[in-house]
Protein backbone atom coordinates (compact mmCIF):
# COMPACT_ATOMS: atom_id res chain seq x y z
CA UNK A 1 0.00 0.00 0.00
CA UNK A 2 2.92 2.17 1.07
CA UNK A 3 4.81 1.71 -1.90
CA UNK A 4 1.45 1.88 -4.09
CA UNK A 5 1.22 5.86 -2.68
CA UNK A 6 4.92 6.45 -3.64
CA UNK A 7 4.24 5.35 -7.49
CA UNK A 8 1.09 7.84 -7.12
CA UNK A 9 2.72 10.78 -5.98
CA UNK A 10 6.03 10.34 -8.35
CA UNK A 11 3.38 10.09 -11.69
CA UNK A 12 1.12 13.33 -9.80
CA UNK A 13 4.55 14.91 -9.57
CA UNK A 14 5.79 14.00 -13.37
CA UNK A 15 2.77 15.07 -14.45
CA UNK A 16 2.70 18.57 -12.69
CA UNK A 17 5.96 19.00 -14.10
CA UNK A 18 4.92 17.91 -17.70
CA UNK A 19 1.89 20.43 -17.30
CA UNK A 20 4.33 23.16 -16.57
CA UNK A 21 6.44 22.84 -19.81
CA UNK A 22 5.99 23.64 -23.18
CA UNK A 23 8.07 22.45 -26.19
CA UNK A 24 8.77 24.29 -28.98
CA UNK A 25 10.92 23.73 -32.48
CA UNK A 26 11.58 26.57 -34.47
CA UNK A 27 12.53 25.75 -37.99
CA UNK A 28 14.27 28.93 -39.88
CA UNK A 29 14.41 28.97 -43.66
CA UNK A 30 15.29 32.44 -44.11
CA UNK A 31 17.49 32.93 -46.58
CA UNK A 32 19.87 35.41 -44.15
CA UNK A 33 20.47 34.24 -40.39
CA UNK A 34 19.56 37.08 -37.29
CA UNK A 35 16.86 37.53 -38.81
CA UNK A 36 14.15 35.76 -36.15
CA UNK A 37 14.11 36.94 -32.85
CA UNK A 38 11.97 36.75 -29.85
CA UNK A 39 10.90 38.92 -26.47
CA UNK A 40 8.59 38.54 -23.95
CA UNK A 41 5.46 41.73 -23.89
CA UNK A 42 3.44 42.87 -20.87
CA UNK A 43 4.42 42.26 -17.37
CA UNK A 44 7.89 41.27 -16.50
CA UNK A 45 7.69 37.16 -15.91
CA UNK A 46 9.86 35.48 -12.70
CA UNK A 47 9.42 31.94 -13.17
CA UNK A 48 9.84 32.17 -17.19
CA UNK A 49 13.34 32.26 -19.02
CA UNK A 50 13.20 32.73 -22.67
CA UNK A 51 15.72 30.27 -24.68
CA UNK A 52 18.63 30.27 -22.32
CA UNK A 53 20.48 32.84 -20.91
CA UNK A 54 18.60 36.18 -22.65
CA UNK A 55 15.23 37.09 -22.56
CA UNK A 56 15.49 39.01 -25.98
CA UNK A 57 17.07 39.71 -29.11
CA UNK A 58 18.22 37.37 -32.20
CA UNK A 59 18.82 33.84 -31.92
CA UNK A 60 21.01 31.75 -33.71
CA UNK A 61 19.56 28.29 -35.28
CA UNK A 62 22.14 24.98 -35.85
CA UNK A 63 21.73 23.75 -39.19
CA UNK A 64 17.98 26.05 -39.23
CA UNK A 65 16.95 24.61 -36.25
CA UNK A 66 15.83 25.39 -32.59
CA UNK A 67 14.38 23.76 -30.09
CA UNK A 68 13.09 24.84 -26.50
CA UNK A 69 11.80 23.77 -23.91
CA UNK A 70 9.78 26.29 -21.61
CA UNK A 71 8.54 26.42 -18.19
CA UNK A 72 4.93 28.35 -18.34
CA UNK A 73 2.32 28.68 -15.63
CA UNK A 74 -0.48 29.76 -18.33
CA UNK A 75 -0.63 30.92 -21.33
CA UNK A 76 1.82 33.03 -22.08
CA UNK A 77 2.28 35.13 -25.34
CA UNK A 78 5.53 35.61 -26.90
CA UNK A 79 6.46 37.93 -29.69
CA UNK A 80 8.37 37.24 -32.49
CA UNK A 81 9.95 38.70 -35.34
CA UNK A 82 10.77 37.03 -38.31
CA UNK A 83 11.87 38.57 -41.56
CA UNK A 84 8.90 41.12 -42.88
CA UNK A 85 6.81 39.06 -40.11
CA UNK A 86 5.50 40.31 -36.79
CA UNK A 87 3.28 38.12 -34.32
CA UNK A 88 2.92 36.35 -31.29
CA UNK A 89 3.02 32.94 -30.04
CA UNK A 90 0.36 31.91 -27.18
CA UNK A 91 2.36 29.18 -25.13
CA UNK A 92 0.39 27.03 -22.78
CA UNK A 93 1.72 24.19 -20.67
CA UNK A 94 1.65 21.21 -22.26
CA UNK A 95 2.28 22.57 -25.45
CA UNK A 96 4.57 21.12 -28.08
CA UNK A 97 4.93 23.51 -31.43
CA UNK A 98 6.69 23.67 -34.54
CA UNK A 99 7.02 26.58 -35.50
CA UNK A 100 8.23 26.86 -39.34
CA UNK A 101 9.86 30.47 -40.80
CA UNK A 102 9.98 30.39 -44.14
CA UNK A 103 10.20 32.82 -47.57
CA UNK A 104 9.38 32.29 -51.50
CA UNK A 105 10.37 35.05 -53.54
CA UNK A 106 9.75 38.14 -51.61
CA UNK A 107 6.74 36.60 -49.39
CA UNK A 108 8.15 35.42 -45.81
CA UNK A 109 5.35 33.14 -43.33
CA UNK A 110 4.77 30.84 -40.84
CA UNK A 111 3.11 28.16 -40.93
CA UNK A 112 2.34 25.88 -37.04
CA UNK A 113 1.81 22.78 -36.17
CA UNK A 114 1.06 20.34 -33.47
CA UNK A 115 -0.53 20.49 -30.09
CA UNK A 116 -1.04 23.99 -29.28
CA UNK A 117 -1.86 24.75 -32.96
CA UNK A 118 -4.66 26.00 -32.03
CA UNK A 119 -3.98 28.89 -30.39
CA UNK A 120 -1.24 30.00 -32.66
CA UNK A 121 -1.99 30.43 -36.06
CA UNK A 122 -0.76 33.90 -37.87
CA UNK A 123 -3.89 36.58 -36.92
CA UNK A 124 -2.41 39.19 -37.88
CA UNK A 125 -4.03 42.01 -35.76
CA UNK A 126 -3.10 45.44 -36.59
CA UNK A 127 -1.49 46.76 -33.20
CA UNK A 128 0.32 50.08 -34.28
CA UNK A 129 -0.89 53.43 -35.55
CA UNK A 130 0.71 55.35 -38.34
CA UNK A 131 1.98 58.14 -36.67
CA UNK A 132 3.10 59.80 -39.94
CA UNK A 133 -0.67 59.73 -41.38
CA UNK A 134 -1.51 62.06 -38.03
CA UNK A 135 1.89 64.01 -37.50
CA UNK A 136 0.17 67.48 -38.12
CA UNK A 137 -2.76 66.93 -36.27
CA UNK A 138 -3.83 69.33 -33.28
CA UNK A 139 -7.16 67.84 -32.56
CA UNK A 140 -7.76 64.02 -31.88
CA UNK A 141 -11.09 63.10 -34.06
CA UNK A 142 -9.03 61.57 -36.89
CA UNK A 143 -6.79 59.23 -34.84
CA UNK A 144 -9.85 58.54 -32.91
CA UNK A 145 -11.82 57.32 -36.24
CA UNK A 146 -8.89 55.40 -37.02
CA UNK A 147 -8.72 53.37 -33.70
CA UNK A 148 -11.89 52.71 -33.65
CA UNK A 149 -11.51 51.56 -37.27
CA UNK A 150 -8.81 49.22 -36.63
CA UNK A 151 -10.79 48.29 -33.14
CA UNK A 152 -13.56 47.07 -35.27
CA UNK A 153 -11.39 45.21 -38.17
CA UNK A 154 -9.49 42.89 -34.97
CA UNK A 155 -13.18 42.61 -33.74
CA UNK A 156 -13.93 40.82 -37.01
CA UNK A 157 -10.26 39.29 -37.64
CA UNK A 158 -10.74 37.36 -33.94
CA UNK A 159 -14.04 36.04 -34.54
CA UNK A 160 -13.06 34.56 -38.01
CA UNK A 161 -10.18 33.28 -36.08
CA UNK A 162 -12.32 31.26 -33.25
CA UNK A 163 -14.65 30.30 -35.94
CA UNK A 164 -12.18 28.64 -38.00
CA UNK A 165 -9.19 27.38 -35.80
CA UNK A 166 -11.23 26.68 -32.30
CA UNK A 167 -8.78 28.12 -29.86
CA UNK A 168 -8.63 27.43 -26.08
CA UNK A 169 -11.17 29.39 -23.45
CA UNK A 170 -7.70 30.87 -22.03
CA UNK A 171 -6.74 32.16 -26.01
CA UNK A 172 -10.37 33.82 -25.95
CA UNK A 173 -10.31 35.46 -22.39
CA UNK A 174 -6.85 36.63 -23.26
CA UNK A 175 -7.70 37.82 -26.46
CA UNK A 176 -10.76 39.95 -25.11
CA UNK A 177 -8.46 41.43 -22.55
CA UNK A 178 -6.05 42.63 -25.10
CA UNK A 179 -9.03 43.88 -27.30
CA UNK A 180 -10.69 46.04 -24.35
CA UNK A 181 -7.84 47.66 -23.65
CA UNK A 182 -6.48 48.33 -27.11
CA UNK A 183 -8.13 51.66 -28.26
CA UNK A 184 -6.99 53.10 -24.52
CA UNK A 185 -3.28 51.74 -25.27
CA UNK A 186 -2.94 53.35 -28.64
CA UNK A 187 -4.94 56.62 -27.94
CA UNK A 188 -2.38 57.01 -24.71
CA UNK A 189 0.63 56.18 -26.46
CA UNK A 190 -0.16 58.32 -28.96
CA UNK A 191 -1.73 61.50 -27.23
CA UNK A 192 1.52 61.66 -25.45
CA UNK A 193 3.67 62.40 -28.27
CA UNK A 194 1.42 64.37 -30.23
CA UNK A 195 1.17 67.12 -27.56
CA UNK A 196 4.51 68.28 -29.10
CA UNK A 197 3.10 68.35 -32.09
CA UNK A 198 0.86 71.59 -30.80
CA UNK A 199 3.01 73.14 -27.90
CA UNK A 200 4.19 75.99 -29.30
CA UNK A 201 0.67 77.06 -30.57
CA UNK A 202 -1.15 80.12 -28.70
CA UNK A 203 -3.95 77.39 -27.68
CA UNK A 204 -1.82 75.20 -26.22
CA UNK A 205 -4.14 74.76 -23.00
CA UNK A 206 -7.29 74.46 -24.69
CA UNK A 207 -6.02 71.85 -27.71
CA UNK A 208 -4.10 69.79 -24.75
CA UNK A 209 -7.92 69.97 -22.85
CA UNK A 210 -9.62 68.64 -25.73
CA UNK A 211 -6.67 65.57 -25.93
CA UNK A 212 -7.46 64.72 -22.37
CA UNK A 213 -11.37 64.80 -22.36
CA UNK A 214 -11.41 62.13 -25.01
CA UNK A 215 -8.52 60.56 -22.95
CA UNK A 216 -10.70 60.68 -19.54
CA UNK A 217 -14.21 59.25 -21.93
CA UNK A 218 -11.87 56.23 -23.04
CA UNK A 219 -10.39 55.54 -18.68
CA UNK A 220 -14.22 55.74 -18.16
CA UNK A 221 -15.40 53.17 -20.92
CA UNK A 222 -13.03 50.23 -18.76
CA UNK A 223 -12.31 49.56 -15.32
CA UNK A 224 -8.46 49.93 -15.04
CA UNK A 225 -8.85 48.71 -11.44
CA UNK A 226 -9.67 45.20 -12.90
CA UNK A 227 -7.54 42.36 -11.58
CA UNK A 228 -7.81 40.27 -14.34
CA UNK A 229 -6.20 43.14 -16.38
CA UNK A 230 -2.60 42.60 -15.49
CA UNK A 231 -2.57 39.06 -17.45
CA UNK A 232 -2.93 41.24 -20.33
CA UNK A 233 0.14 42.53 -22.17
CA UNK A 234 -1.90 45.50 -23.79
CA UNK A 235 -2.97 46.58 -20.24
CA UNK A 236 0.69 46.34 -19.15
CA UNK A 237 1.84 48.48 -22.16
CA UNK A 238 -0.96 51.16 -21.48
CA UNK A 239 -0.09 51.05 -17.96
CA UNK A 240 3.72 51.91 -18.29
CA UNK A 241 2.38 54.78 -20.87
CA UNK A 242 -0.14 55.98 -18.65
CA UNK A 243 2.16 56.82 -16.19
CA UNK A 244 4.60 58.28 -18.14
CA UNK A 245 2.21 60.61 -19.73
CA UNK A 246 0.22 61.59 -15.93
CA UNK A 247 3.01 62.45 -14.64
CA UNK A 248 4.51 64.59 -17.07
CA UNK A 249 0.67 66.59 -17.42
CA UNK A 250 0.92 66.73 -13.79
CA UNK A 251 4.34 68.66 -13.74
CA UNK A 252 2.57 71.37 -15.29
CA UNK A 253 -0.26 71.57 -12.78
CA UNK A 254 1.89 71.59 -9.85
CA UNK A 255 1.46 74.78 -8.64
CA UNK A 256 -2.47 74.45 -8.59
CA UNK A 257 -2.71 73.73 -4.65
CA UNK A 258 -5.40 71.07 -5.05
CA UNK A 259 -3.15 68.66 -7.60
CA UNK A 260 -0.27 69.66 -4.77
CA UNK A 261 -2.44 68.30 -1.55
CA UNK A 262 -3.58 65.12 -3.63
CA UNK A 263 -0.25 63.99 -4.43
CA UNK A 264 1.32 65.87 -0.78
CA UNK A 265 -0.83 65.32 1.43
CA UNK A 266 -0.36 67.27 4.74
CA UNK A 267 2.26 69.51 3.57
CA UNK A 268 2.52 72.72 3.35
CA UNK A 269 3.10 74.74 -0.16
CA UNK A 270 7.09 75.04 0.41
CA UNK A 271 7.40 71.47 1.96
CA UNK A 272 5.69 70.06 -1.81
CA UNK A 273 7.27 71.76 -3.50
CA UNK A 274 10.81 70.92 -1.89
CA UNK A 275 9.44 67.37 -1.98
CA UNK A 276 8.47 67.37 -5.76
CA UNK A 277 11.70 68.91 -6.79
CA UNK A 278 14.06 66.43 -5.14
CA UNK A 279 12.55 63.69 -7.07
CA UNK A 280 10.10 64.68 -9.55
CA UNK A 281 10.85 61.24 -11.50
CA UNK A 282 10.99 58.14 -9.42
CA UNK A 283 9.55 59.00 -6.27
CA UNK A 284 6.56 61.16 -7.63
CA UNK A 285 5.46 58.59 -9.98
CA UNK A 286 5.15 55.91 -6.80
CA UNK A 287 2.69 58.42 -5.56
CA UNK A 288 0.62 58.36 -8.41
CA UNK A 289 0.60 54.86 -8.32
CA UNK A 290 -0.82 54.47 -4.38
CA UNK A 291 -3.08 57.60 -5.31
CA UNK A 292 -4.63 55.98 -8.62
CA UNK A 293 -4.37 52.42 -8.30
CA UNK A 294 -4.93 49.42 -5.99
CA UNK A 295 -4.52 45.99 -5.40
CA UNK A 296 -3.21 43.84 -7.92
CA UNK A 297 -2.95 46.56 -10.74
CA UNK A 298 -0.74 48.38 -7.74
CA UNK A 299 1.16 45.92 -7.56
CA UNK A 300 1.49 46.04 -11.65
CA UNK A 301 2.29 49.39 -11.83
CA UNK A 302 5.26 49.01 -9.22
CA UNK A 303 6.46 46.50 -11.15
CA UNK A 304 6.27 49.30 -13.95
CA UNK A 305 8.28 51.70 -11.96
CA UNK A 306 10.63 49.52 -11.14
CA UNK A 307 11.26 48.25 -14.82
CA UNK A 308 11.64 51.76 -15.73
CA UNK A 309 14.60 51.80 -12.52
CA UNK A 310 15.97 48.66 -13.69
CA UNK A 311 16.40 50.27 -17.18
CA UNK A 312 17.25 54.07 -16.16
CA UNK A 313 17.46 56.74 -13.29
CA UNK A 314 17.99 55.11 -10.03
CA UNK A 315 17.12 57.85 -7.86
CA UNK A 316 15.59 57.26 -4.50
CA UNK A 317 15.68 53.37 -5.76
CA UNK A 318 16.69 51.37 -2.27
CA UNK A 319 13.51 53.42 -0.59
CA UNK A 320 11.12 52.59 -3.04
CA UNK A 321 12.09 49.01 -3.44
CA UNK A 322 11.82 48.98 0.16
CA UNK A 323 8.66 50.14 0.55
CA UNK A 324 7.47 47.60 -2.35
CA UNK A 325 8.89 44.77 -0.54
CA UNK A 326 6.99 46.08 2.73
CA UNK A 327 3.86 46.18 0.86
CA UNK A 328 4.35 43.07 -1.21
CA UNK A 329 6.64 40.70 0.61
CA UNK A 330 5.73 38.02 -1.96
CA UNK A 331 5.34 39.51 -5.01
CA UNK A 332 6.58 37.32 -7.97
CA UNK A 333 8.13 40.95 -9.16
CA UNK A 334 11.02 40.70 -6.20
CA UNK A 335 12.46 37.57 -8.20
CA UNK A 336 12.09 39.28 -11.06
CA UNK A 337 14.11 41.64 -10.35
CA UNK A 338 16.30 40.55 -7.69
CA UNK A 339 19.87 41.20 -9.53
CA UNK A 340 18.64 44.56 -9.87
CA UNK A 341 17.57 45.02 -6.33
CA UNK A 342 20.78 43.32 -4.79
CA UNK A 343 23.19 45.82 -7.43
CA UNK A 344 20.57 48.84 -5.97
CA UNK A 345 21.71 48.30 -2.43
CA UNK A 346 24.96 47.52 -3.11
CA UNK A 347 25.89 50.54 -4.90
CA UNK A 348 23.30 52.84 -2.70
CA UNK A 349 26.12 51.97 0.05
CA UNK A 350 28.64 53.99 -2.13
CA UNK A 351 30.20 56.91 -0.33
CA UNK A 352 31.50 60.18 -2.68
CA UNK A 353 35.94 59.32 -2.62
CA UNK A 354 38.59 62.18 -3.08
CA UNK A 355 38.96 61.30 -6.39
CA UNK A 356 34.86 62.40 -7.30
CA UNK A 357 36.09 66.37 -7.42
CA UNK A 358 33.73 69.41 -7.48
CA UNK A 359 35.53 72.26 -9.49
CA UNK A 360 35.39 75.41 -6.74
CA UNK A 361 32.73 77.96 -7.76
CA UNK A 362 31.18 76.04 -10.24
CA UNK A 363 28.19 76.29 -9.95
CA UNK A 364 28.85 80.47 -10.45
CA UNK A 365 29.95 79.80 -13.69
CA UNK A 366 28.43 81.91 -16.80
CA UNK A 367 30.05 80.80 -19.93
CA UNK A 368 32.23 77.83 -20.97
CA UNK A 369 35.49 79.91 -21.40
CA UNK A 370 35.93 79.56 -17.54
CA UNK A 371 35.40 75.61 -17.81
CA UNK A 372 38.29 75.48 -20.29
CA UNK A 373 40.44 77.64 -18.23
CA UNK A 374 40.09 75.19 -15.10
CA UNK A 375 41.51 72.17 -17.58
CA UNK A 376 43.89 73.99 -19.92
CA UNK A 377 46.51 71.74 -20.71
CA UNK A 378 44.67 68.60 -20.63
CA UNK A 379 42.64 66.34 -22.62
CA UNK A 380 39.05 66.04 -21.39
CA UNK A 381 35.91 64.20 -22.47
CA UNK A 382 33.24 66.02 -20.94
CA UNK A 383 29.75 64.15 -20.36
CA UNK A 384 26.78 66.81 -20.34
CA UNK A 385 24.04 64.58 -18.00
CA UNK A 386 21.39 65.59 -15.97
CA UNK A 387 19.23 63.68 -12.91
CA UNK A 388 16.38 63.99 -14.52
CA UNK A 389 17.59 62.11 -17.96
CA UNK A 390 16.69 58.96 -18.35
CA UNK A 391 19.22 58.14 -21.07
CA UNK A 392 21.61 60.08 -19.15
CA UNK A 393 21.69 57.40 -16.88
CA UNK A 394 21.81 54.67 -19.65
CA UNK A 395 24.70 55.85 -20.98
CA UNK A 396 26.71 56.37 -17.62
CA UNK A 397 25.72 52.65 -16.72
CA UNK A 398 26.45 51.30 -20.37
CA UNK A 399 29.70 53.60 -21.22
CA UNK A 400 31.19 55.23 -18.26
CA UNK A 401 33.02 52.18 -17.02
CA UNK A 402 34.58 50.90 -20.17
CA UNK A 403 36.01 54.27 -21.05
CA UNK A 404 37.72 54.49 -18.07
CA UNK A 405 39.25 51.30 -18.45
CA UNK A 406 40.19 51.84 -21.88
CA UNK A 407 41.38 55.19 -21.01
CA UNK A 408 43.60 53.84 -17.53
CA UNK A 409 46.74 54.40 -18.72
CA UNK A 410 46.48 57.35 -20.63
CA UNK A 411 46.30 61.10 -19.89
CA UNK A 412 42.69 61.63 -20.26
CA UNK A 413 40.44 63.52 -17.52
CA UNK A 414 36.36 62.80 -17.01
CA UNK A 415 34.54 65.90 -16.15
CA UNK A 416 30.47 65.46 -15.98
CA UNK A 417 28.56 68.38 -15.77
CA UNK A 418 25.16 68.35 -14.62
CA UNK A 419 22.38 70.84 -16.58
CA UNK A 420 18.95 71.71 -15.39
CA UNK A 421 19.58 69.87 -11.82
CA UNK A 422 20.02 73.49 -9.77
CA UNK A 423 19.55 73.11 -5.71
CA UNK A 424 19.77 69.22 -6.23
CA UNK A 425 23.07 69.23 -5.25
CA UNK A 426 22.70 66.38 -2.57
CA UNK A 427 20.67 64.24 -4.77
CA UNK A 428 23.68 64.74 -7.61
CA UNK A 429 25.78 63.73 -4.70
CA UNK A 430 24.38 60.30 -4.47
CA UNK A 431 24.06 59.67 -8.13
CA UNK A 432 27.76 60.52 -8.47
CA UNK A 433 28.85 58.04 -5.52
CA UNK A 434 25.86 55.36 -6.97
CA UNK A 435 27.68 55.60 -10.63
CA UNK A 436 31.00 55.53 -8.93
CA UNK A 437 31.58 58.56 -11.24
CA UNK A 438 35.38 59.72 -10.39
CA UNK A 439 36.38 62.81 -12.38
CA UNK A 440 35.68 66.53 -12.04
CA UNK A 441 32.21 67.53 -11.66
CA UNK A 442 30.19 70.94 -11.87
CA UNK A 443 26.20 71.84 -11.60
CA UNK A 444 25.59 74.37 -14.17
CA UNK A 445 23.38 77.55 -13.77
CA UNK A 446 21.08 77.79 -16.84
CA UNK A 447 23.10 80.23 -18.05
CA UNK A 448 26.15 77.97 -18.47
CA UNK A 449 24.66 75.27 -19.81
CA UNK A 450 23.00 77.71 -22.43
CA UNK A 451 25.97 78.93 -23.28
CA UNK A 452 27.93 75.64 -23.41
CA UNK A 453 25.21 74.06 -26.02
CA UNK A 454 25.33 77.54 -27.98
CA UNK A 455 29.55 77.37 -28.39
CA UNK A 456 29.62 73.39 -29.05
CA UNK A 457 26.70 72.82 -30.87
CA UNK A 458 24.96 70.24 -28.44
CA UNK A 459 21.49 69.99 -28.67
CA UNK A 460 20.21 67.60 -25.89
CA UNK A 461 21.19 65.24 -23.07
CA UNK A 462 23.63 63.41 -22.80
CA UNK A 463 26.03 64.91 -25.19
CA UNK A 464 29.65 64.54 -25.02
CA UNK A 465 32.42 67.20 -25.78
CA UNK A 466 36.47 66.47 -26.18
CA UNK A 467 38.56 69.35 -25.08
CA UNK A 468 42.24 68.50 -26.63
CA UNK A 469 44.99 70.19 -24.81
CA UNK A 470 46.00 73.12 -27.06
CA UNK A 471 42.51 74.30 -25.79
CA UNK A 472 40.24 73.60 -28.77
CA UNK A 473 37.46 71.28 -28.27
CA UNK A 474 34.58 69.34 -30.57
CA UNK A 475 31.69 67.60 -30.11
CA UNK A 476 31.53 63.99 -30.37
CA UNK A 477 30.53 62.32 -33.21
CA UNK A 478 29.29 59.06 -31.47
CA UNK A 479 25.54 60.01 -30.99
CA UNK A 480 23.04 57.93 -29.33
CA UNK A 481 23.04 55.79 -28.34
CA UNK A 482 26.77 56.03 -27.96
CA UNK A 483 28.97 54.14 -30.77
CA UNK A 484 31.81 53.43 -28.24
CA UNK A 485 34.61 52.70 -30.11
CA UNK A 486 33.75 56.00 -32.32
CA UNK A 487 34.09 58.07 -29.51
CA UNK A 488 37.21 56.31 -28.65
CA UNK A 489 38.75 56.94 -31.64
CA UNK A 490 37.74 60.81 -31.67
CA UNK A 491 39.19 60.77 -28.44
CA UNK A 492 42.64 58.93 -29.15
CA UNK A 493 43.20 61.18 -32.11
CA UNK A 494 43.12 64.18 -29.53
CA UNK A 495 46.04 62.68 -27.45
Amino acid sequence: MKRCLIICLLLVQYIFVQAQTAKITFENTLSKTGEVGFYLPGPPKSSFQLFGDSAEGNYFFKDGILKQDIHVKELTPIYYYAGKLRGYLYVSPGDDLHVKFSRIGDKDSVTITGKGANNNQYLGLTTSLNREAFKNDTLPDRVLAEIKKMDLQNQVAIQRYIKKHKPTKAWKDMMALNQKYTPLDLFVGFSGNQKFSYRNKKNYRELKAVWDKKQDSLLNAVDIQDTKAVKSEVFYSFLSDYLLRKKESLWEQMKDSTVMQKYYPGMTREEALKMHSSDSENQFVERMINQEFQGKVNELAYASLLNNIQRDKKTNAAAIIDRFEKKYPDSEYLKVFAPMISEVRTNEARKLNDKMIFIPGGTEFSNFDQVLEKVKGKTVLIDLWGSWCGPCHQEIQKNAGPLKKHFADKDVTFMYIANYDEGKDEQLKKLIAYYNMEGLHINANRTLTDDILKKTGASGFPSYIIIKKDGSYELSKAGYPMKRDELIKQIEESL
